[in-house]
C-alpha cells in the first residue's frame, strides 16, 4: 500500500494462486475490503507492527470488520525511513498463527530496504525535477540574455519584457520606474500585453500588487490578486490572476523602480522563474541608471555649453563696449591743431617708438594714448596705466 496525500491505496498485488505467485498492478483501482481498513489506519497513525495469529479471537480490530473470507491471519508493516511513512506492506494468510516471528522479523527487514528504496527512488525523482526545472532556467535565462544583449536604452526595456513574457510563460509584463523620492507613483517604460507592447502609463503605487516591491520586497501572488486588491482597477480590466515583482535598485541599494509579469491564471511558486526575474530586474535597475546619469551628463553639458555661449556674448559685447567707448572715432574736432595730433598718431602708432604726449588736465591725454594704443601693433594686448604720482621720488 502507498500513502498518496491523505489516502491509502493499493499499489502492488500478489497473490498464491496453485503454488504459483502471480503479481498484478493495483493503480489504486482495487477493493480496498481486500485489506483490513482498520489494522491499515492503525499502522499508519502508530507507524507500528501489528500481528494478529487469529481474526476469529483477535478483539482490538473486531469493529473494524476484517475480512472473514478464509482470512485467519494478518500482517501489516509501516515502510518508513526516518520518520517518513512511504508505504505499507500488508500480508494475509488463510491459516491461524501463520506469520510467525521469525517470518514477521524477515518482513520488517523487507519493509527497511523497501523503506530506503523508496527514499532513493523520491530523492531520485526530485533530482530529476530539479535538474529539469534548472535546465528550465537556463534555457529562460538564455532567451531573455539573447533578446535583449545587443540592446540599450528604451529599446532594451521593450524587449526585455517581451522575452521575459516569453520565457516564463506569462501573459503580461512590464518595467517601471520611480521618479519621486517617496515612491507613491510609477511610470512605466515598456508594457508587453500579450500580442503587443501597450502605451506606457503612470499610476499610483497605494493599494497595487507593485505597493510592496518599491519597498524592496520580491512579491509573489499565486492567485486572487484581483480580490487582494480591489481597488486596482488595471487588474480586473486585464483579467489578472497572479503577479511576480521584483524591485530594481541602483548602486546605492535604492530602489528606483520595479519589474514585473502577470498572467490570468495562476503561477504557482517556481523558485527558477523568481531568480530570473531578479536577474533581470537587477539588469534593468543598472541600465535605467546608466539612462539617468546620462541623461544627468547630458543636462550638465547643455548647461555648460549655455554658460559657453552666455560668456562669449558676454565678451563681444564687453569688447564692444570698450571699442565703442574708446575708438579713435570718438576723438571729435576739426581744428587744425587736433587734425595735426591726429595725424601724428597715425604715423608713429604702427611703430615701436615711446611717445610724450603732455597737456593740461582734462584736455584728453587718455583718450589720445588709448587712440595710440588701439592703432598700434599690440591692439590686441592690455594697455597697462601706472600713476607715475604714486611712485617714490627715490625711483
Amino acid at each position: 500500500l502507498q500513502v498518496r496525500d491523505d489516502e491509502v491505496v493499493p499499489v502492488i498485488e500478489a497473490a498464491t494462486e496453485n503454488d504459483r505467485v502471480e503479481v498484478r498492478r493495483a493503480d489504486g483501482q482495487s477493493n480496498p475490503r481486500l485489506f483490513a481498513q482498520g489494522v491499515v489506519r492503525y499502522v499508519r497513525r502508530t507507524r507500528q507492527d501489528v500481528v494478529i495469529a487469529d481474526t476469529s479471537t483477535d478483539e482490538r480490530f473486531a469493529s473494524h470488520a476484517l475480512d472473514s473470507a478464509g482470512v485467519r491471519s494478518i500482517l501489516c508493516v509501516p515502510v518508513a525511513h526516518q520518520g517518513r511513512l512511504s508505504g505499507i506492506l500488508y500480508l494475509e494468510h488463510a491459516l491461524s498463527g501463520a506469520f510467525t516471528t521469525a517470518r514477521t522479523e524477515i518482513v520488517r527487514v523487507l519493509a527497511t530496504q523497501a523503506a530506503i528504496a523508496f527514499e532513493n527512488a523520491r530523492l531520485y525523482d526530485e533530482m530529476k525535477q530539479e535538474a529539469a526545472q534548472r535546465q528550465r532556467a537556463e534555457e529562460m535565462l538564455r532567451a531573455v540574455t539573447e533578446g535583449t544583449a545587443s540592446a540599450t536604452g528604451r529599446e532594451f526595456f521593450e524587449l526585455l519584457v517581451r522575452h521575459l513574457a516569453s520565457a516564463l510563460e506569462v501573459r503580461y509584463a512590464f518595467v517601471a520606474e520611480c521618479r519621486d523620492k517617496s515612491r507613491t507613483r510609477a511610470k512605466s517604460l515598456a508594457f508587453w500585453k500579450g500580442e503587443g507592447f501597450g502605451e506606457n502609463f503612470e499610476y499610483d503605487l497605494a493599494e497595487t500588487p507593485c505597493m510592496k516591491v518599491v519597498d524592496g520586497s520580491v512579491c509573489h501572488y499565486s492567485e486572487n490578486v484581483q480580490e487582494r486588491f480591489p481597488n486596482d482597477r488595471d487588474l480586473v480590466g486585464l483579467g489578472v490572476e497572479s503577479y511576480l515583482g521584483a524591485p530594481m535598485l541602483d548602486t546605492s541599494g535604492h530602489v528606483i523602480g520595479h519589474l514585473a509579469v502577470l498572467h490570468n491564471r495562476p503561477m504557482p511558486e517556481d523558485q527558477w522563474r523568481t531568480a530570473v526575474l531578479k536577474i533581470f530586474a537587477a539588469r534593468a535597475g543598472a541600465e535605467l541608471q546608466r539612462l539617468r546619469v546620462e541623461e544627468d551628463l547630458r543636462r550638465a553639458m547643455t548647461e555648460v555649453e549655455t554658460l559657453k555661449n552666455r560668456l562669449q556674448a558676454e565678451n563681444v559685447y564687453l569688447q564692444e563696449e570698450i571699442g565703442t567707448q574708446h575708438n579713435f572715432n570718438e576723438i571729435i574736432g576739426n581744428s587744425p591743431v587736433l587734425l595735426d595730433a591726429l595725424r601724428r598718431i597715425e604715423r608713429v602708432a604702427p611703430t615701436d617708438s615711446t611717445v610724450l604726449i603732455l597737456g593740461e588736465t582734462g584736455s584728453g591725454k587718455e583718450l589720445f594714448a588709448r587712440a595710440l594704443h588701439n592703432r598700434s601693433k599690440r591692439h590686441e594686448r592690455p594697455l597697462v596705466k601706472v600713476n607715475c604720482g604714486a611712485i617714490a621720488p627715490g625711483l
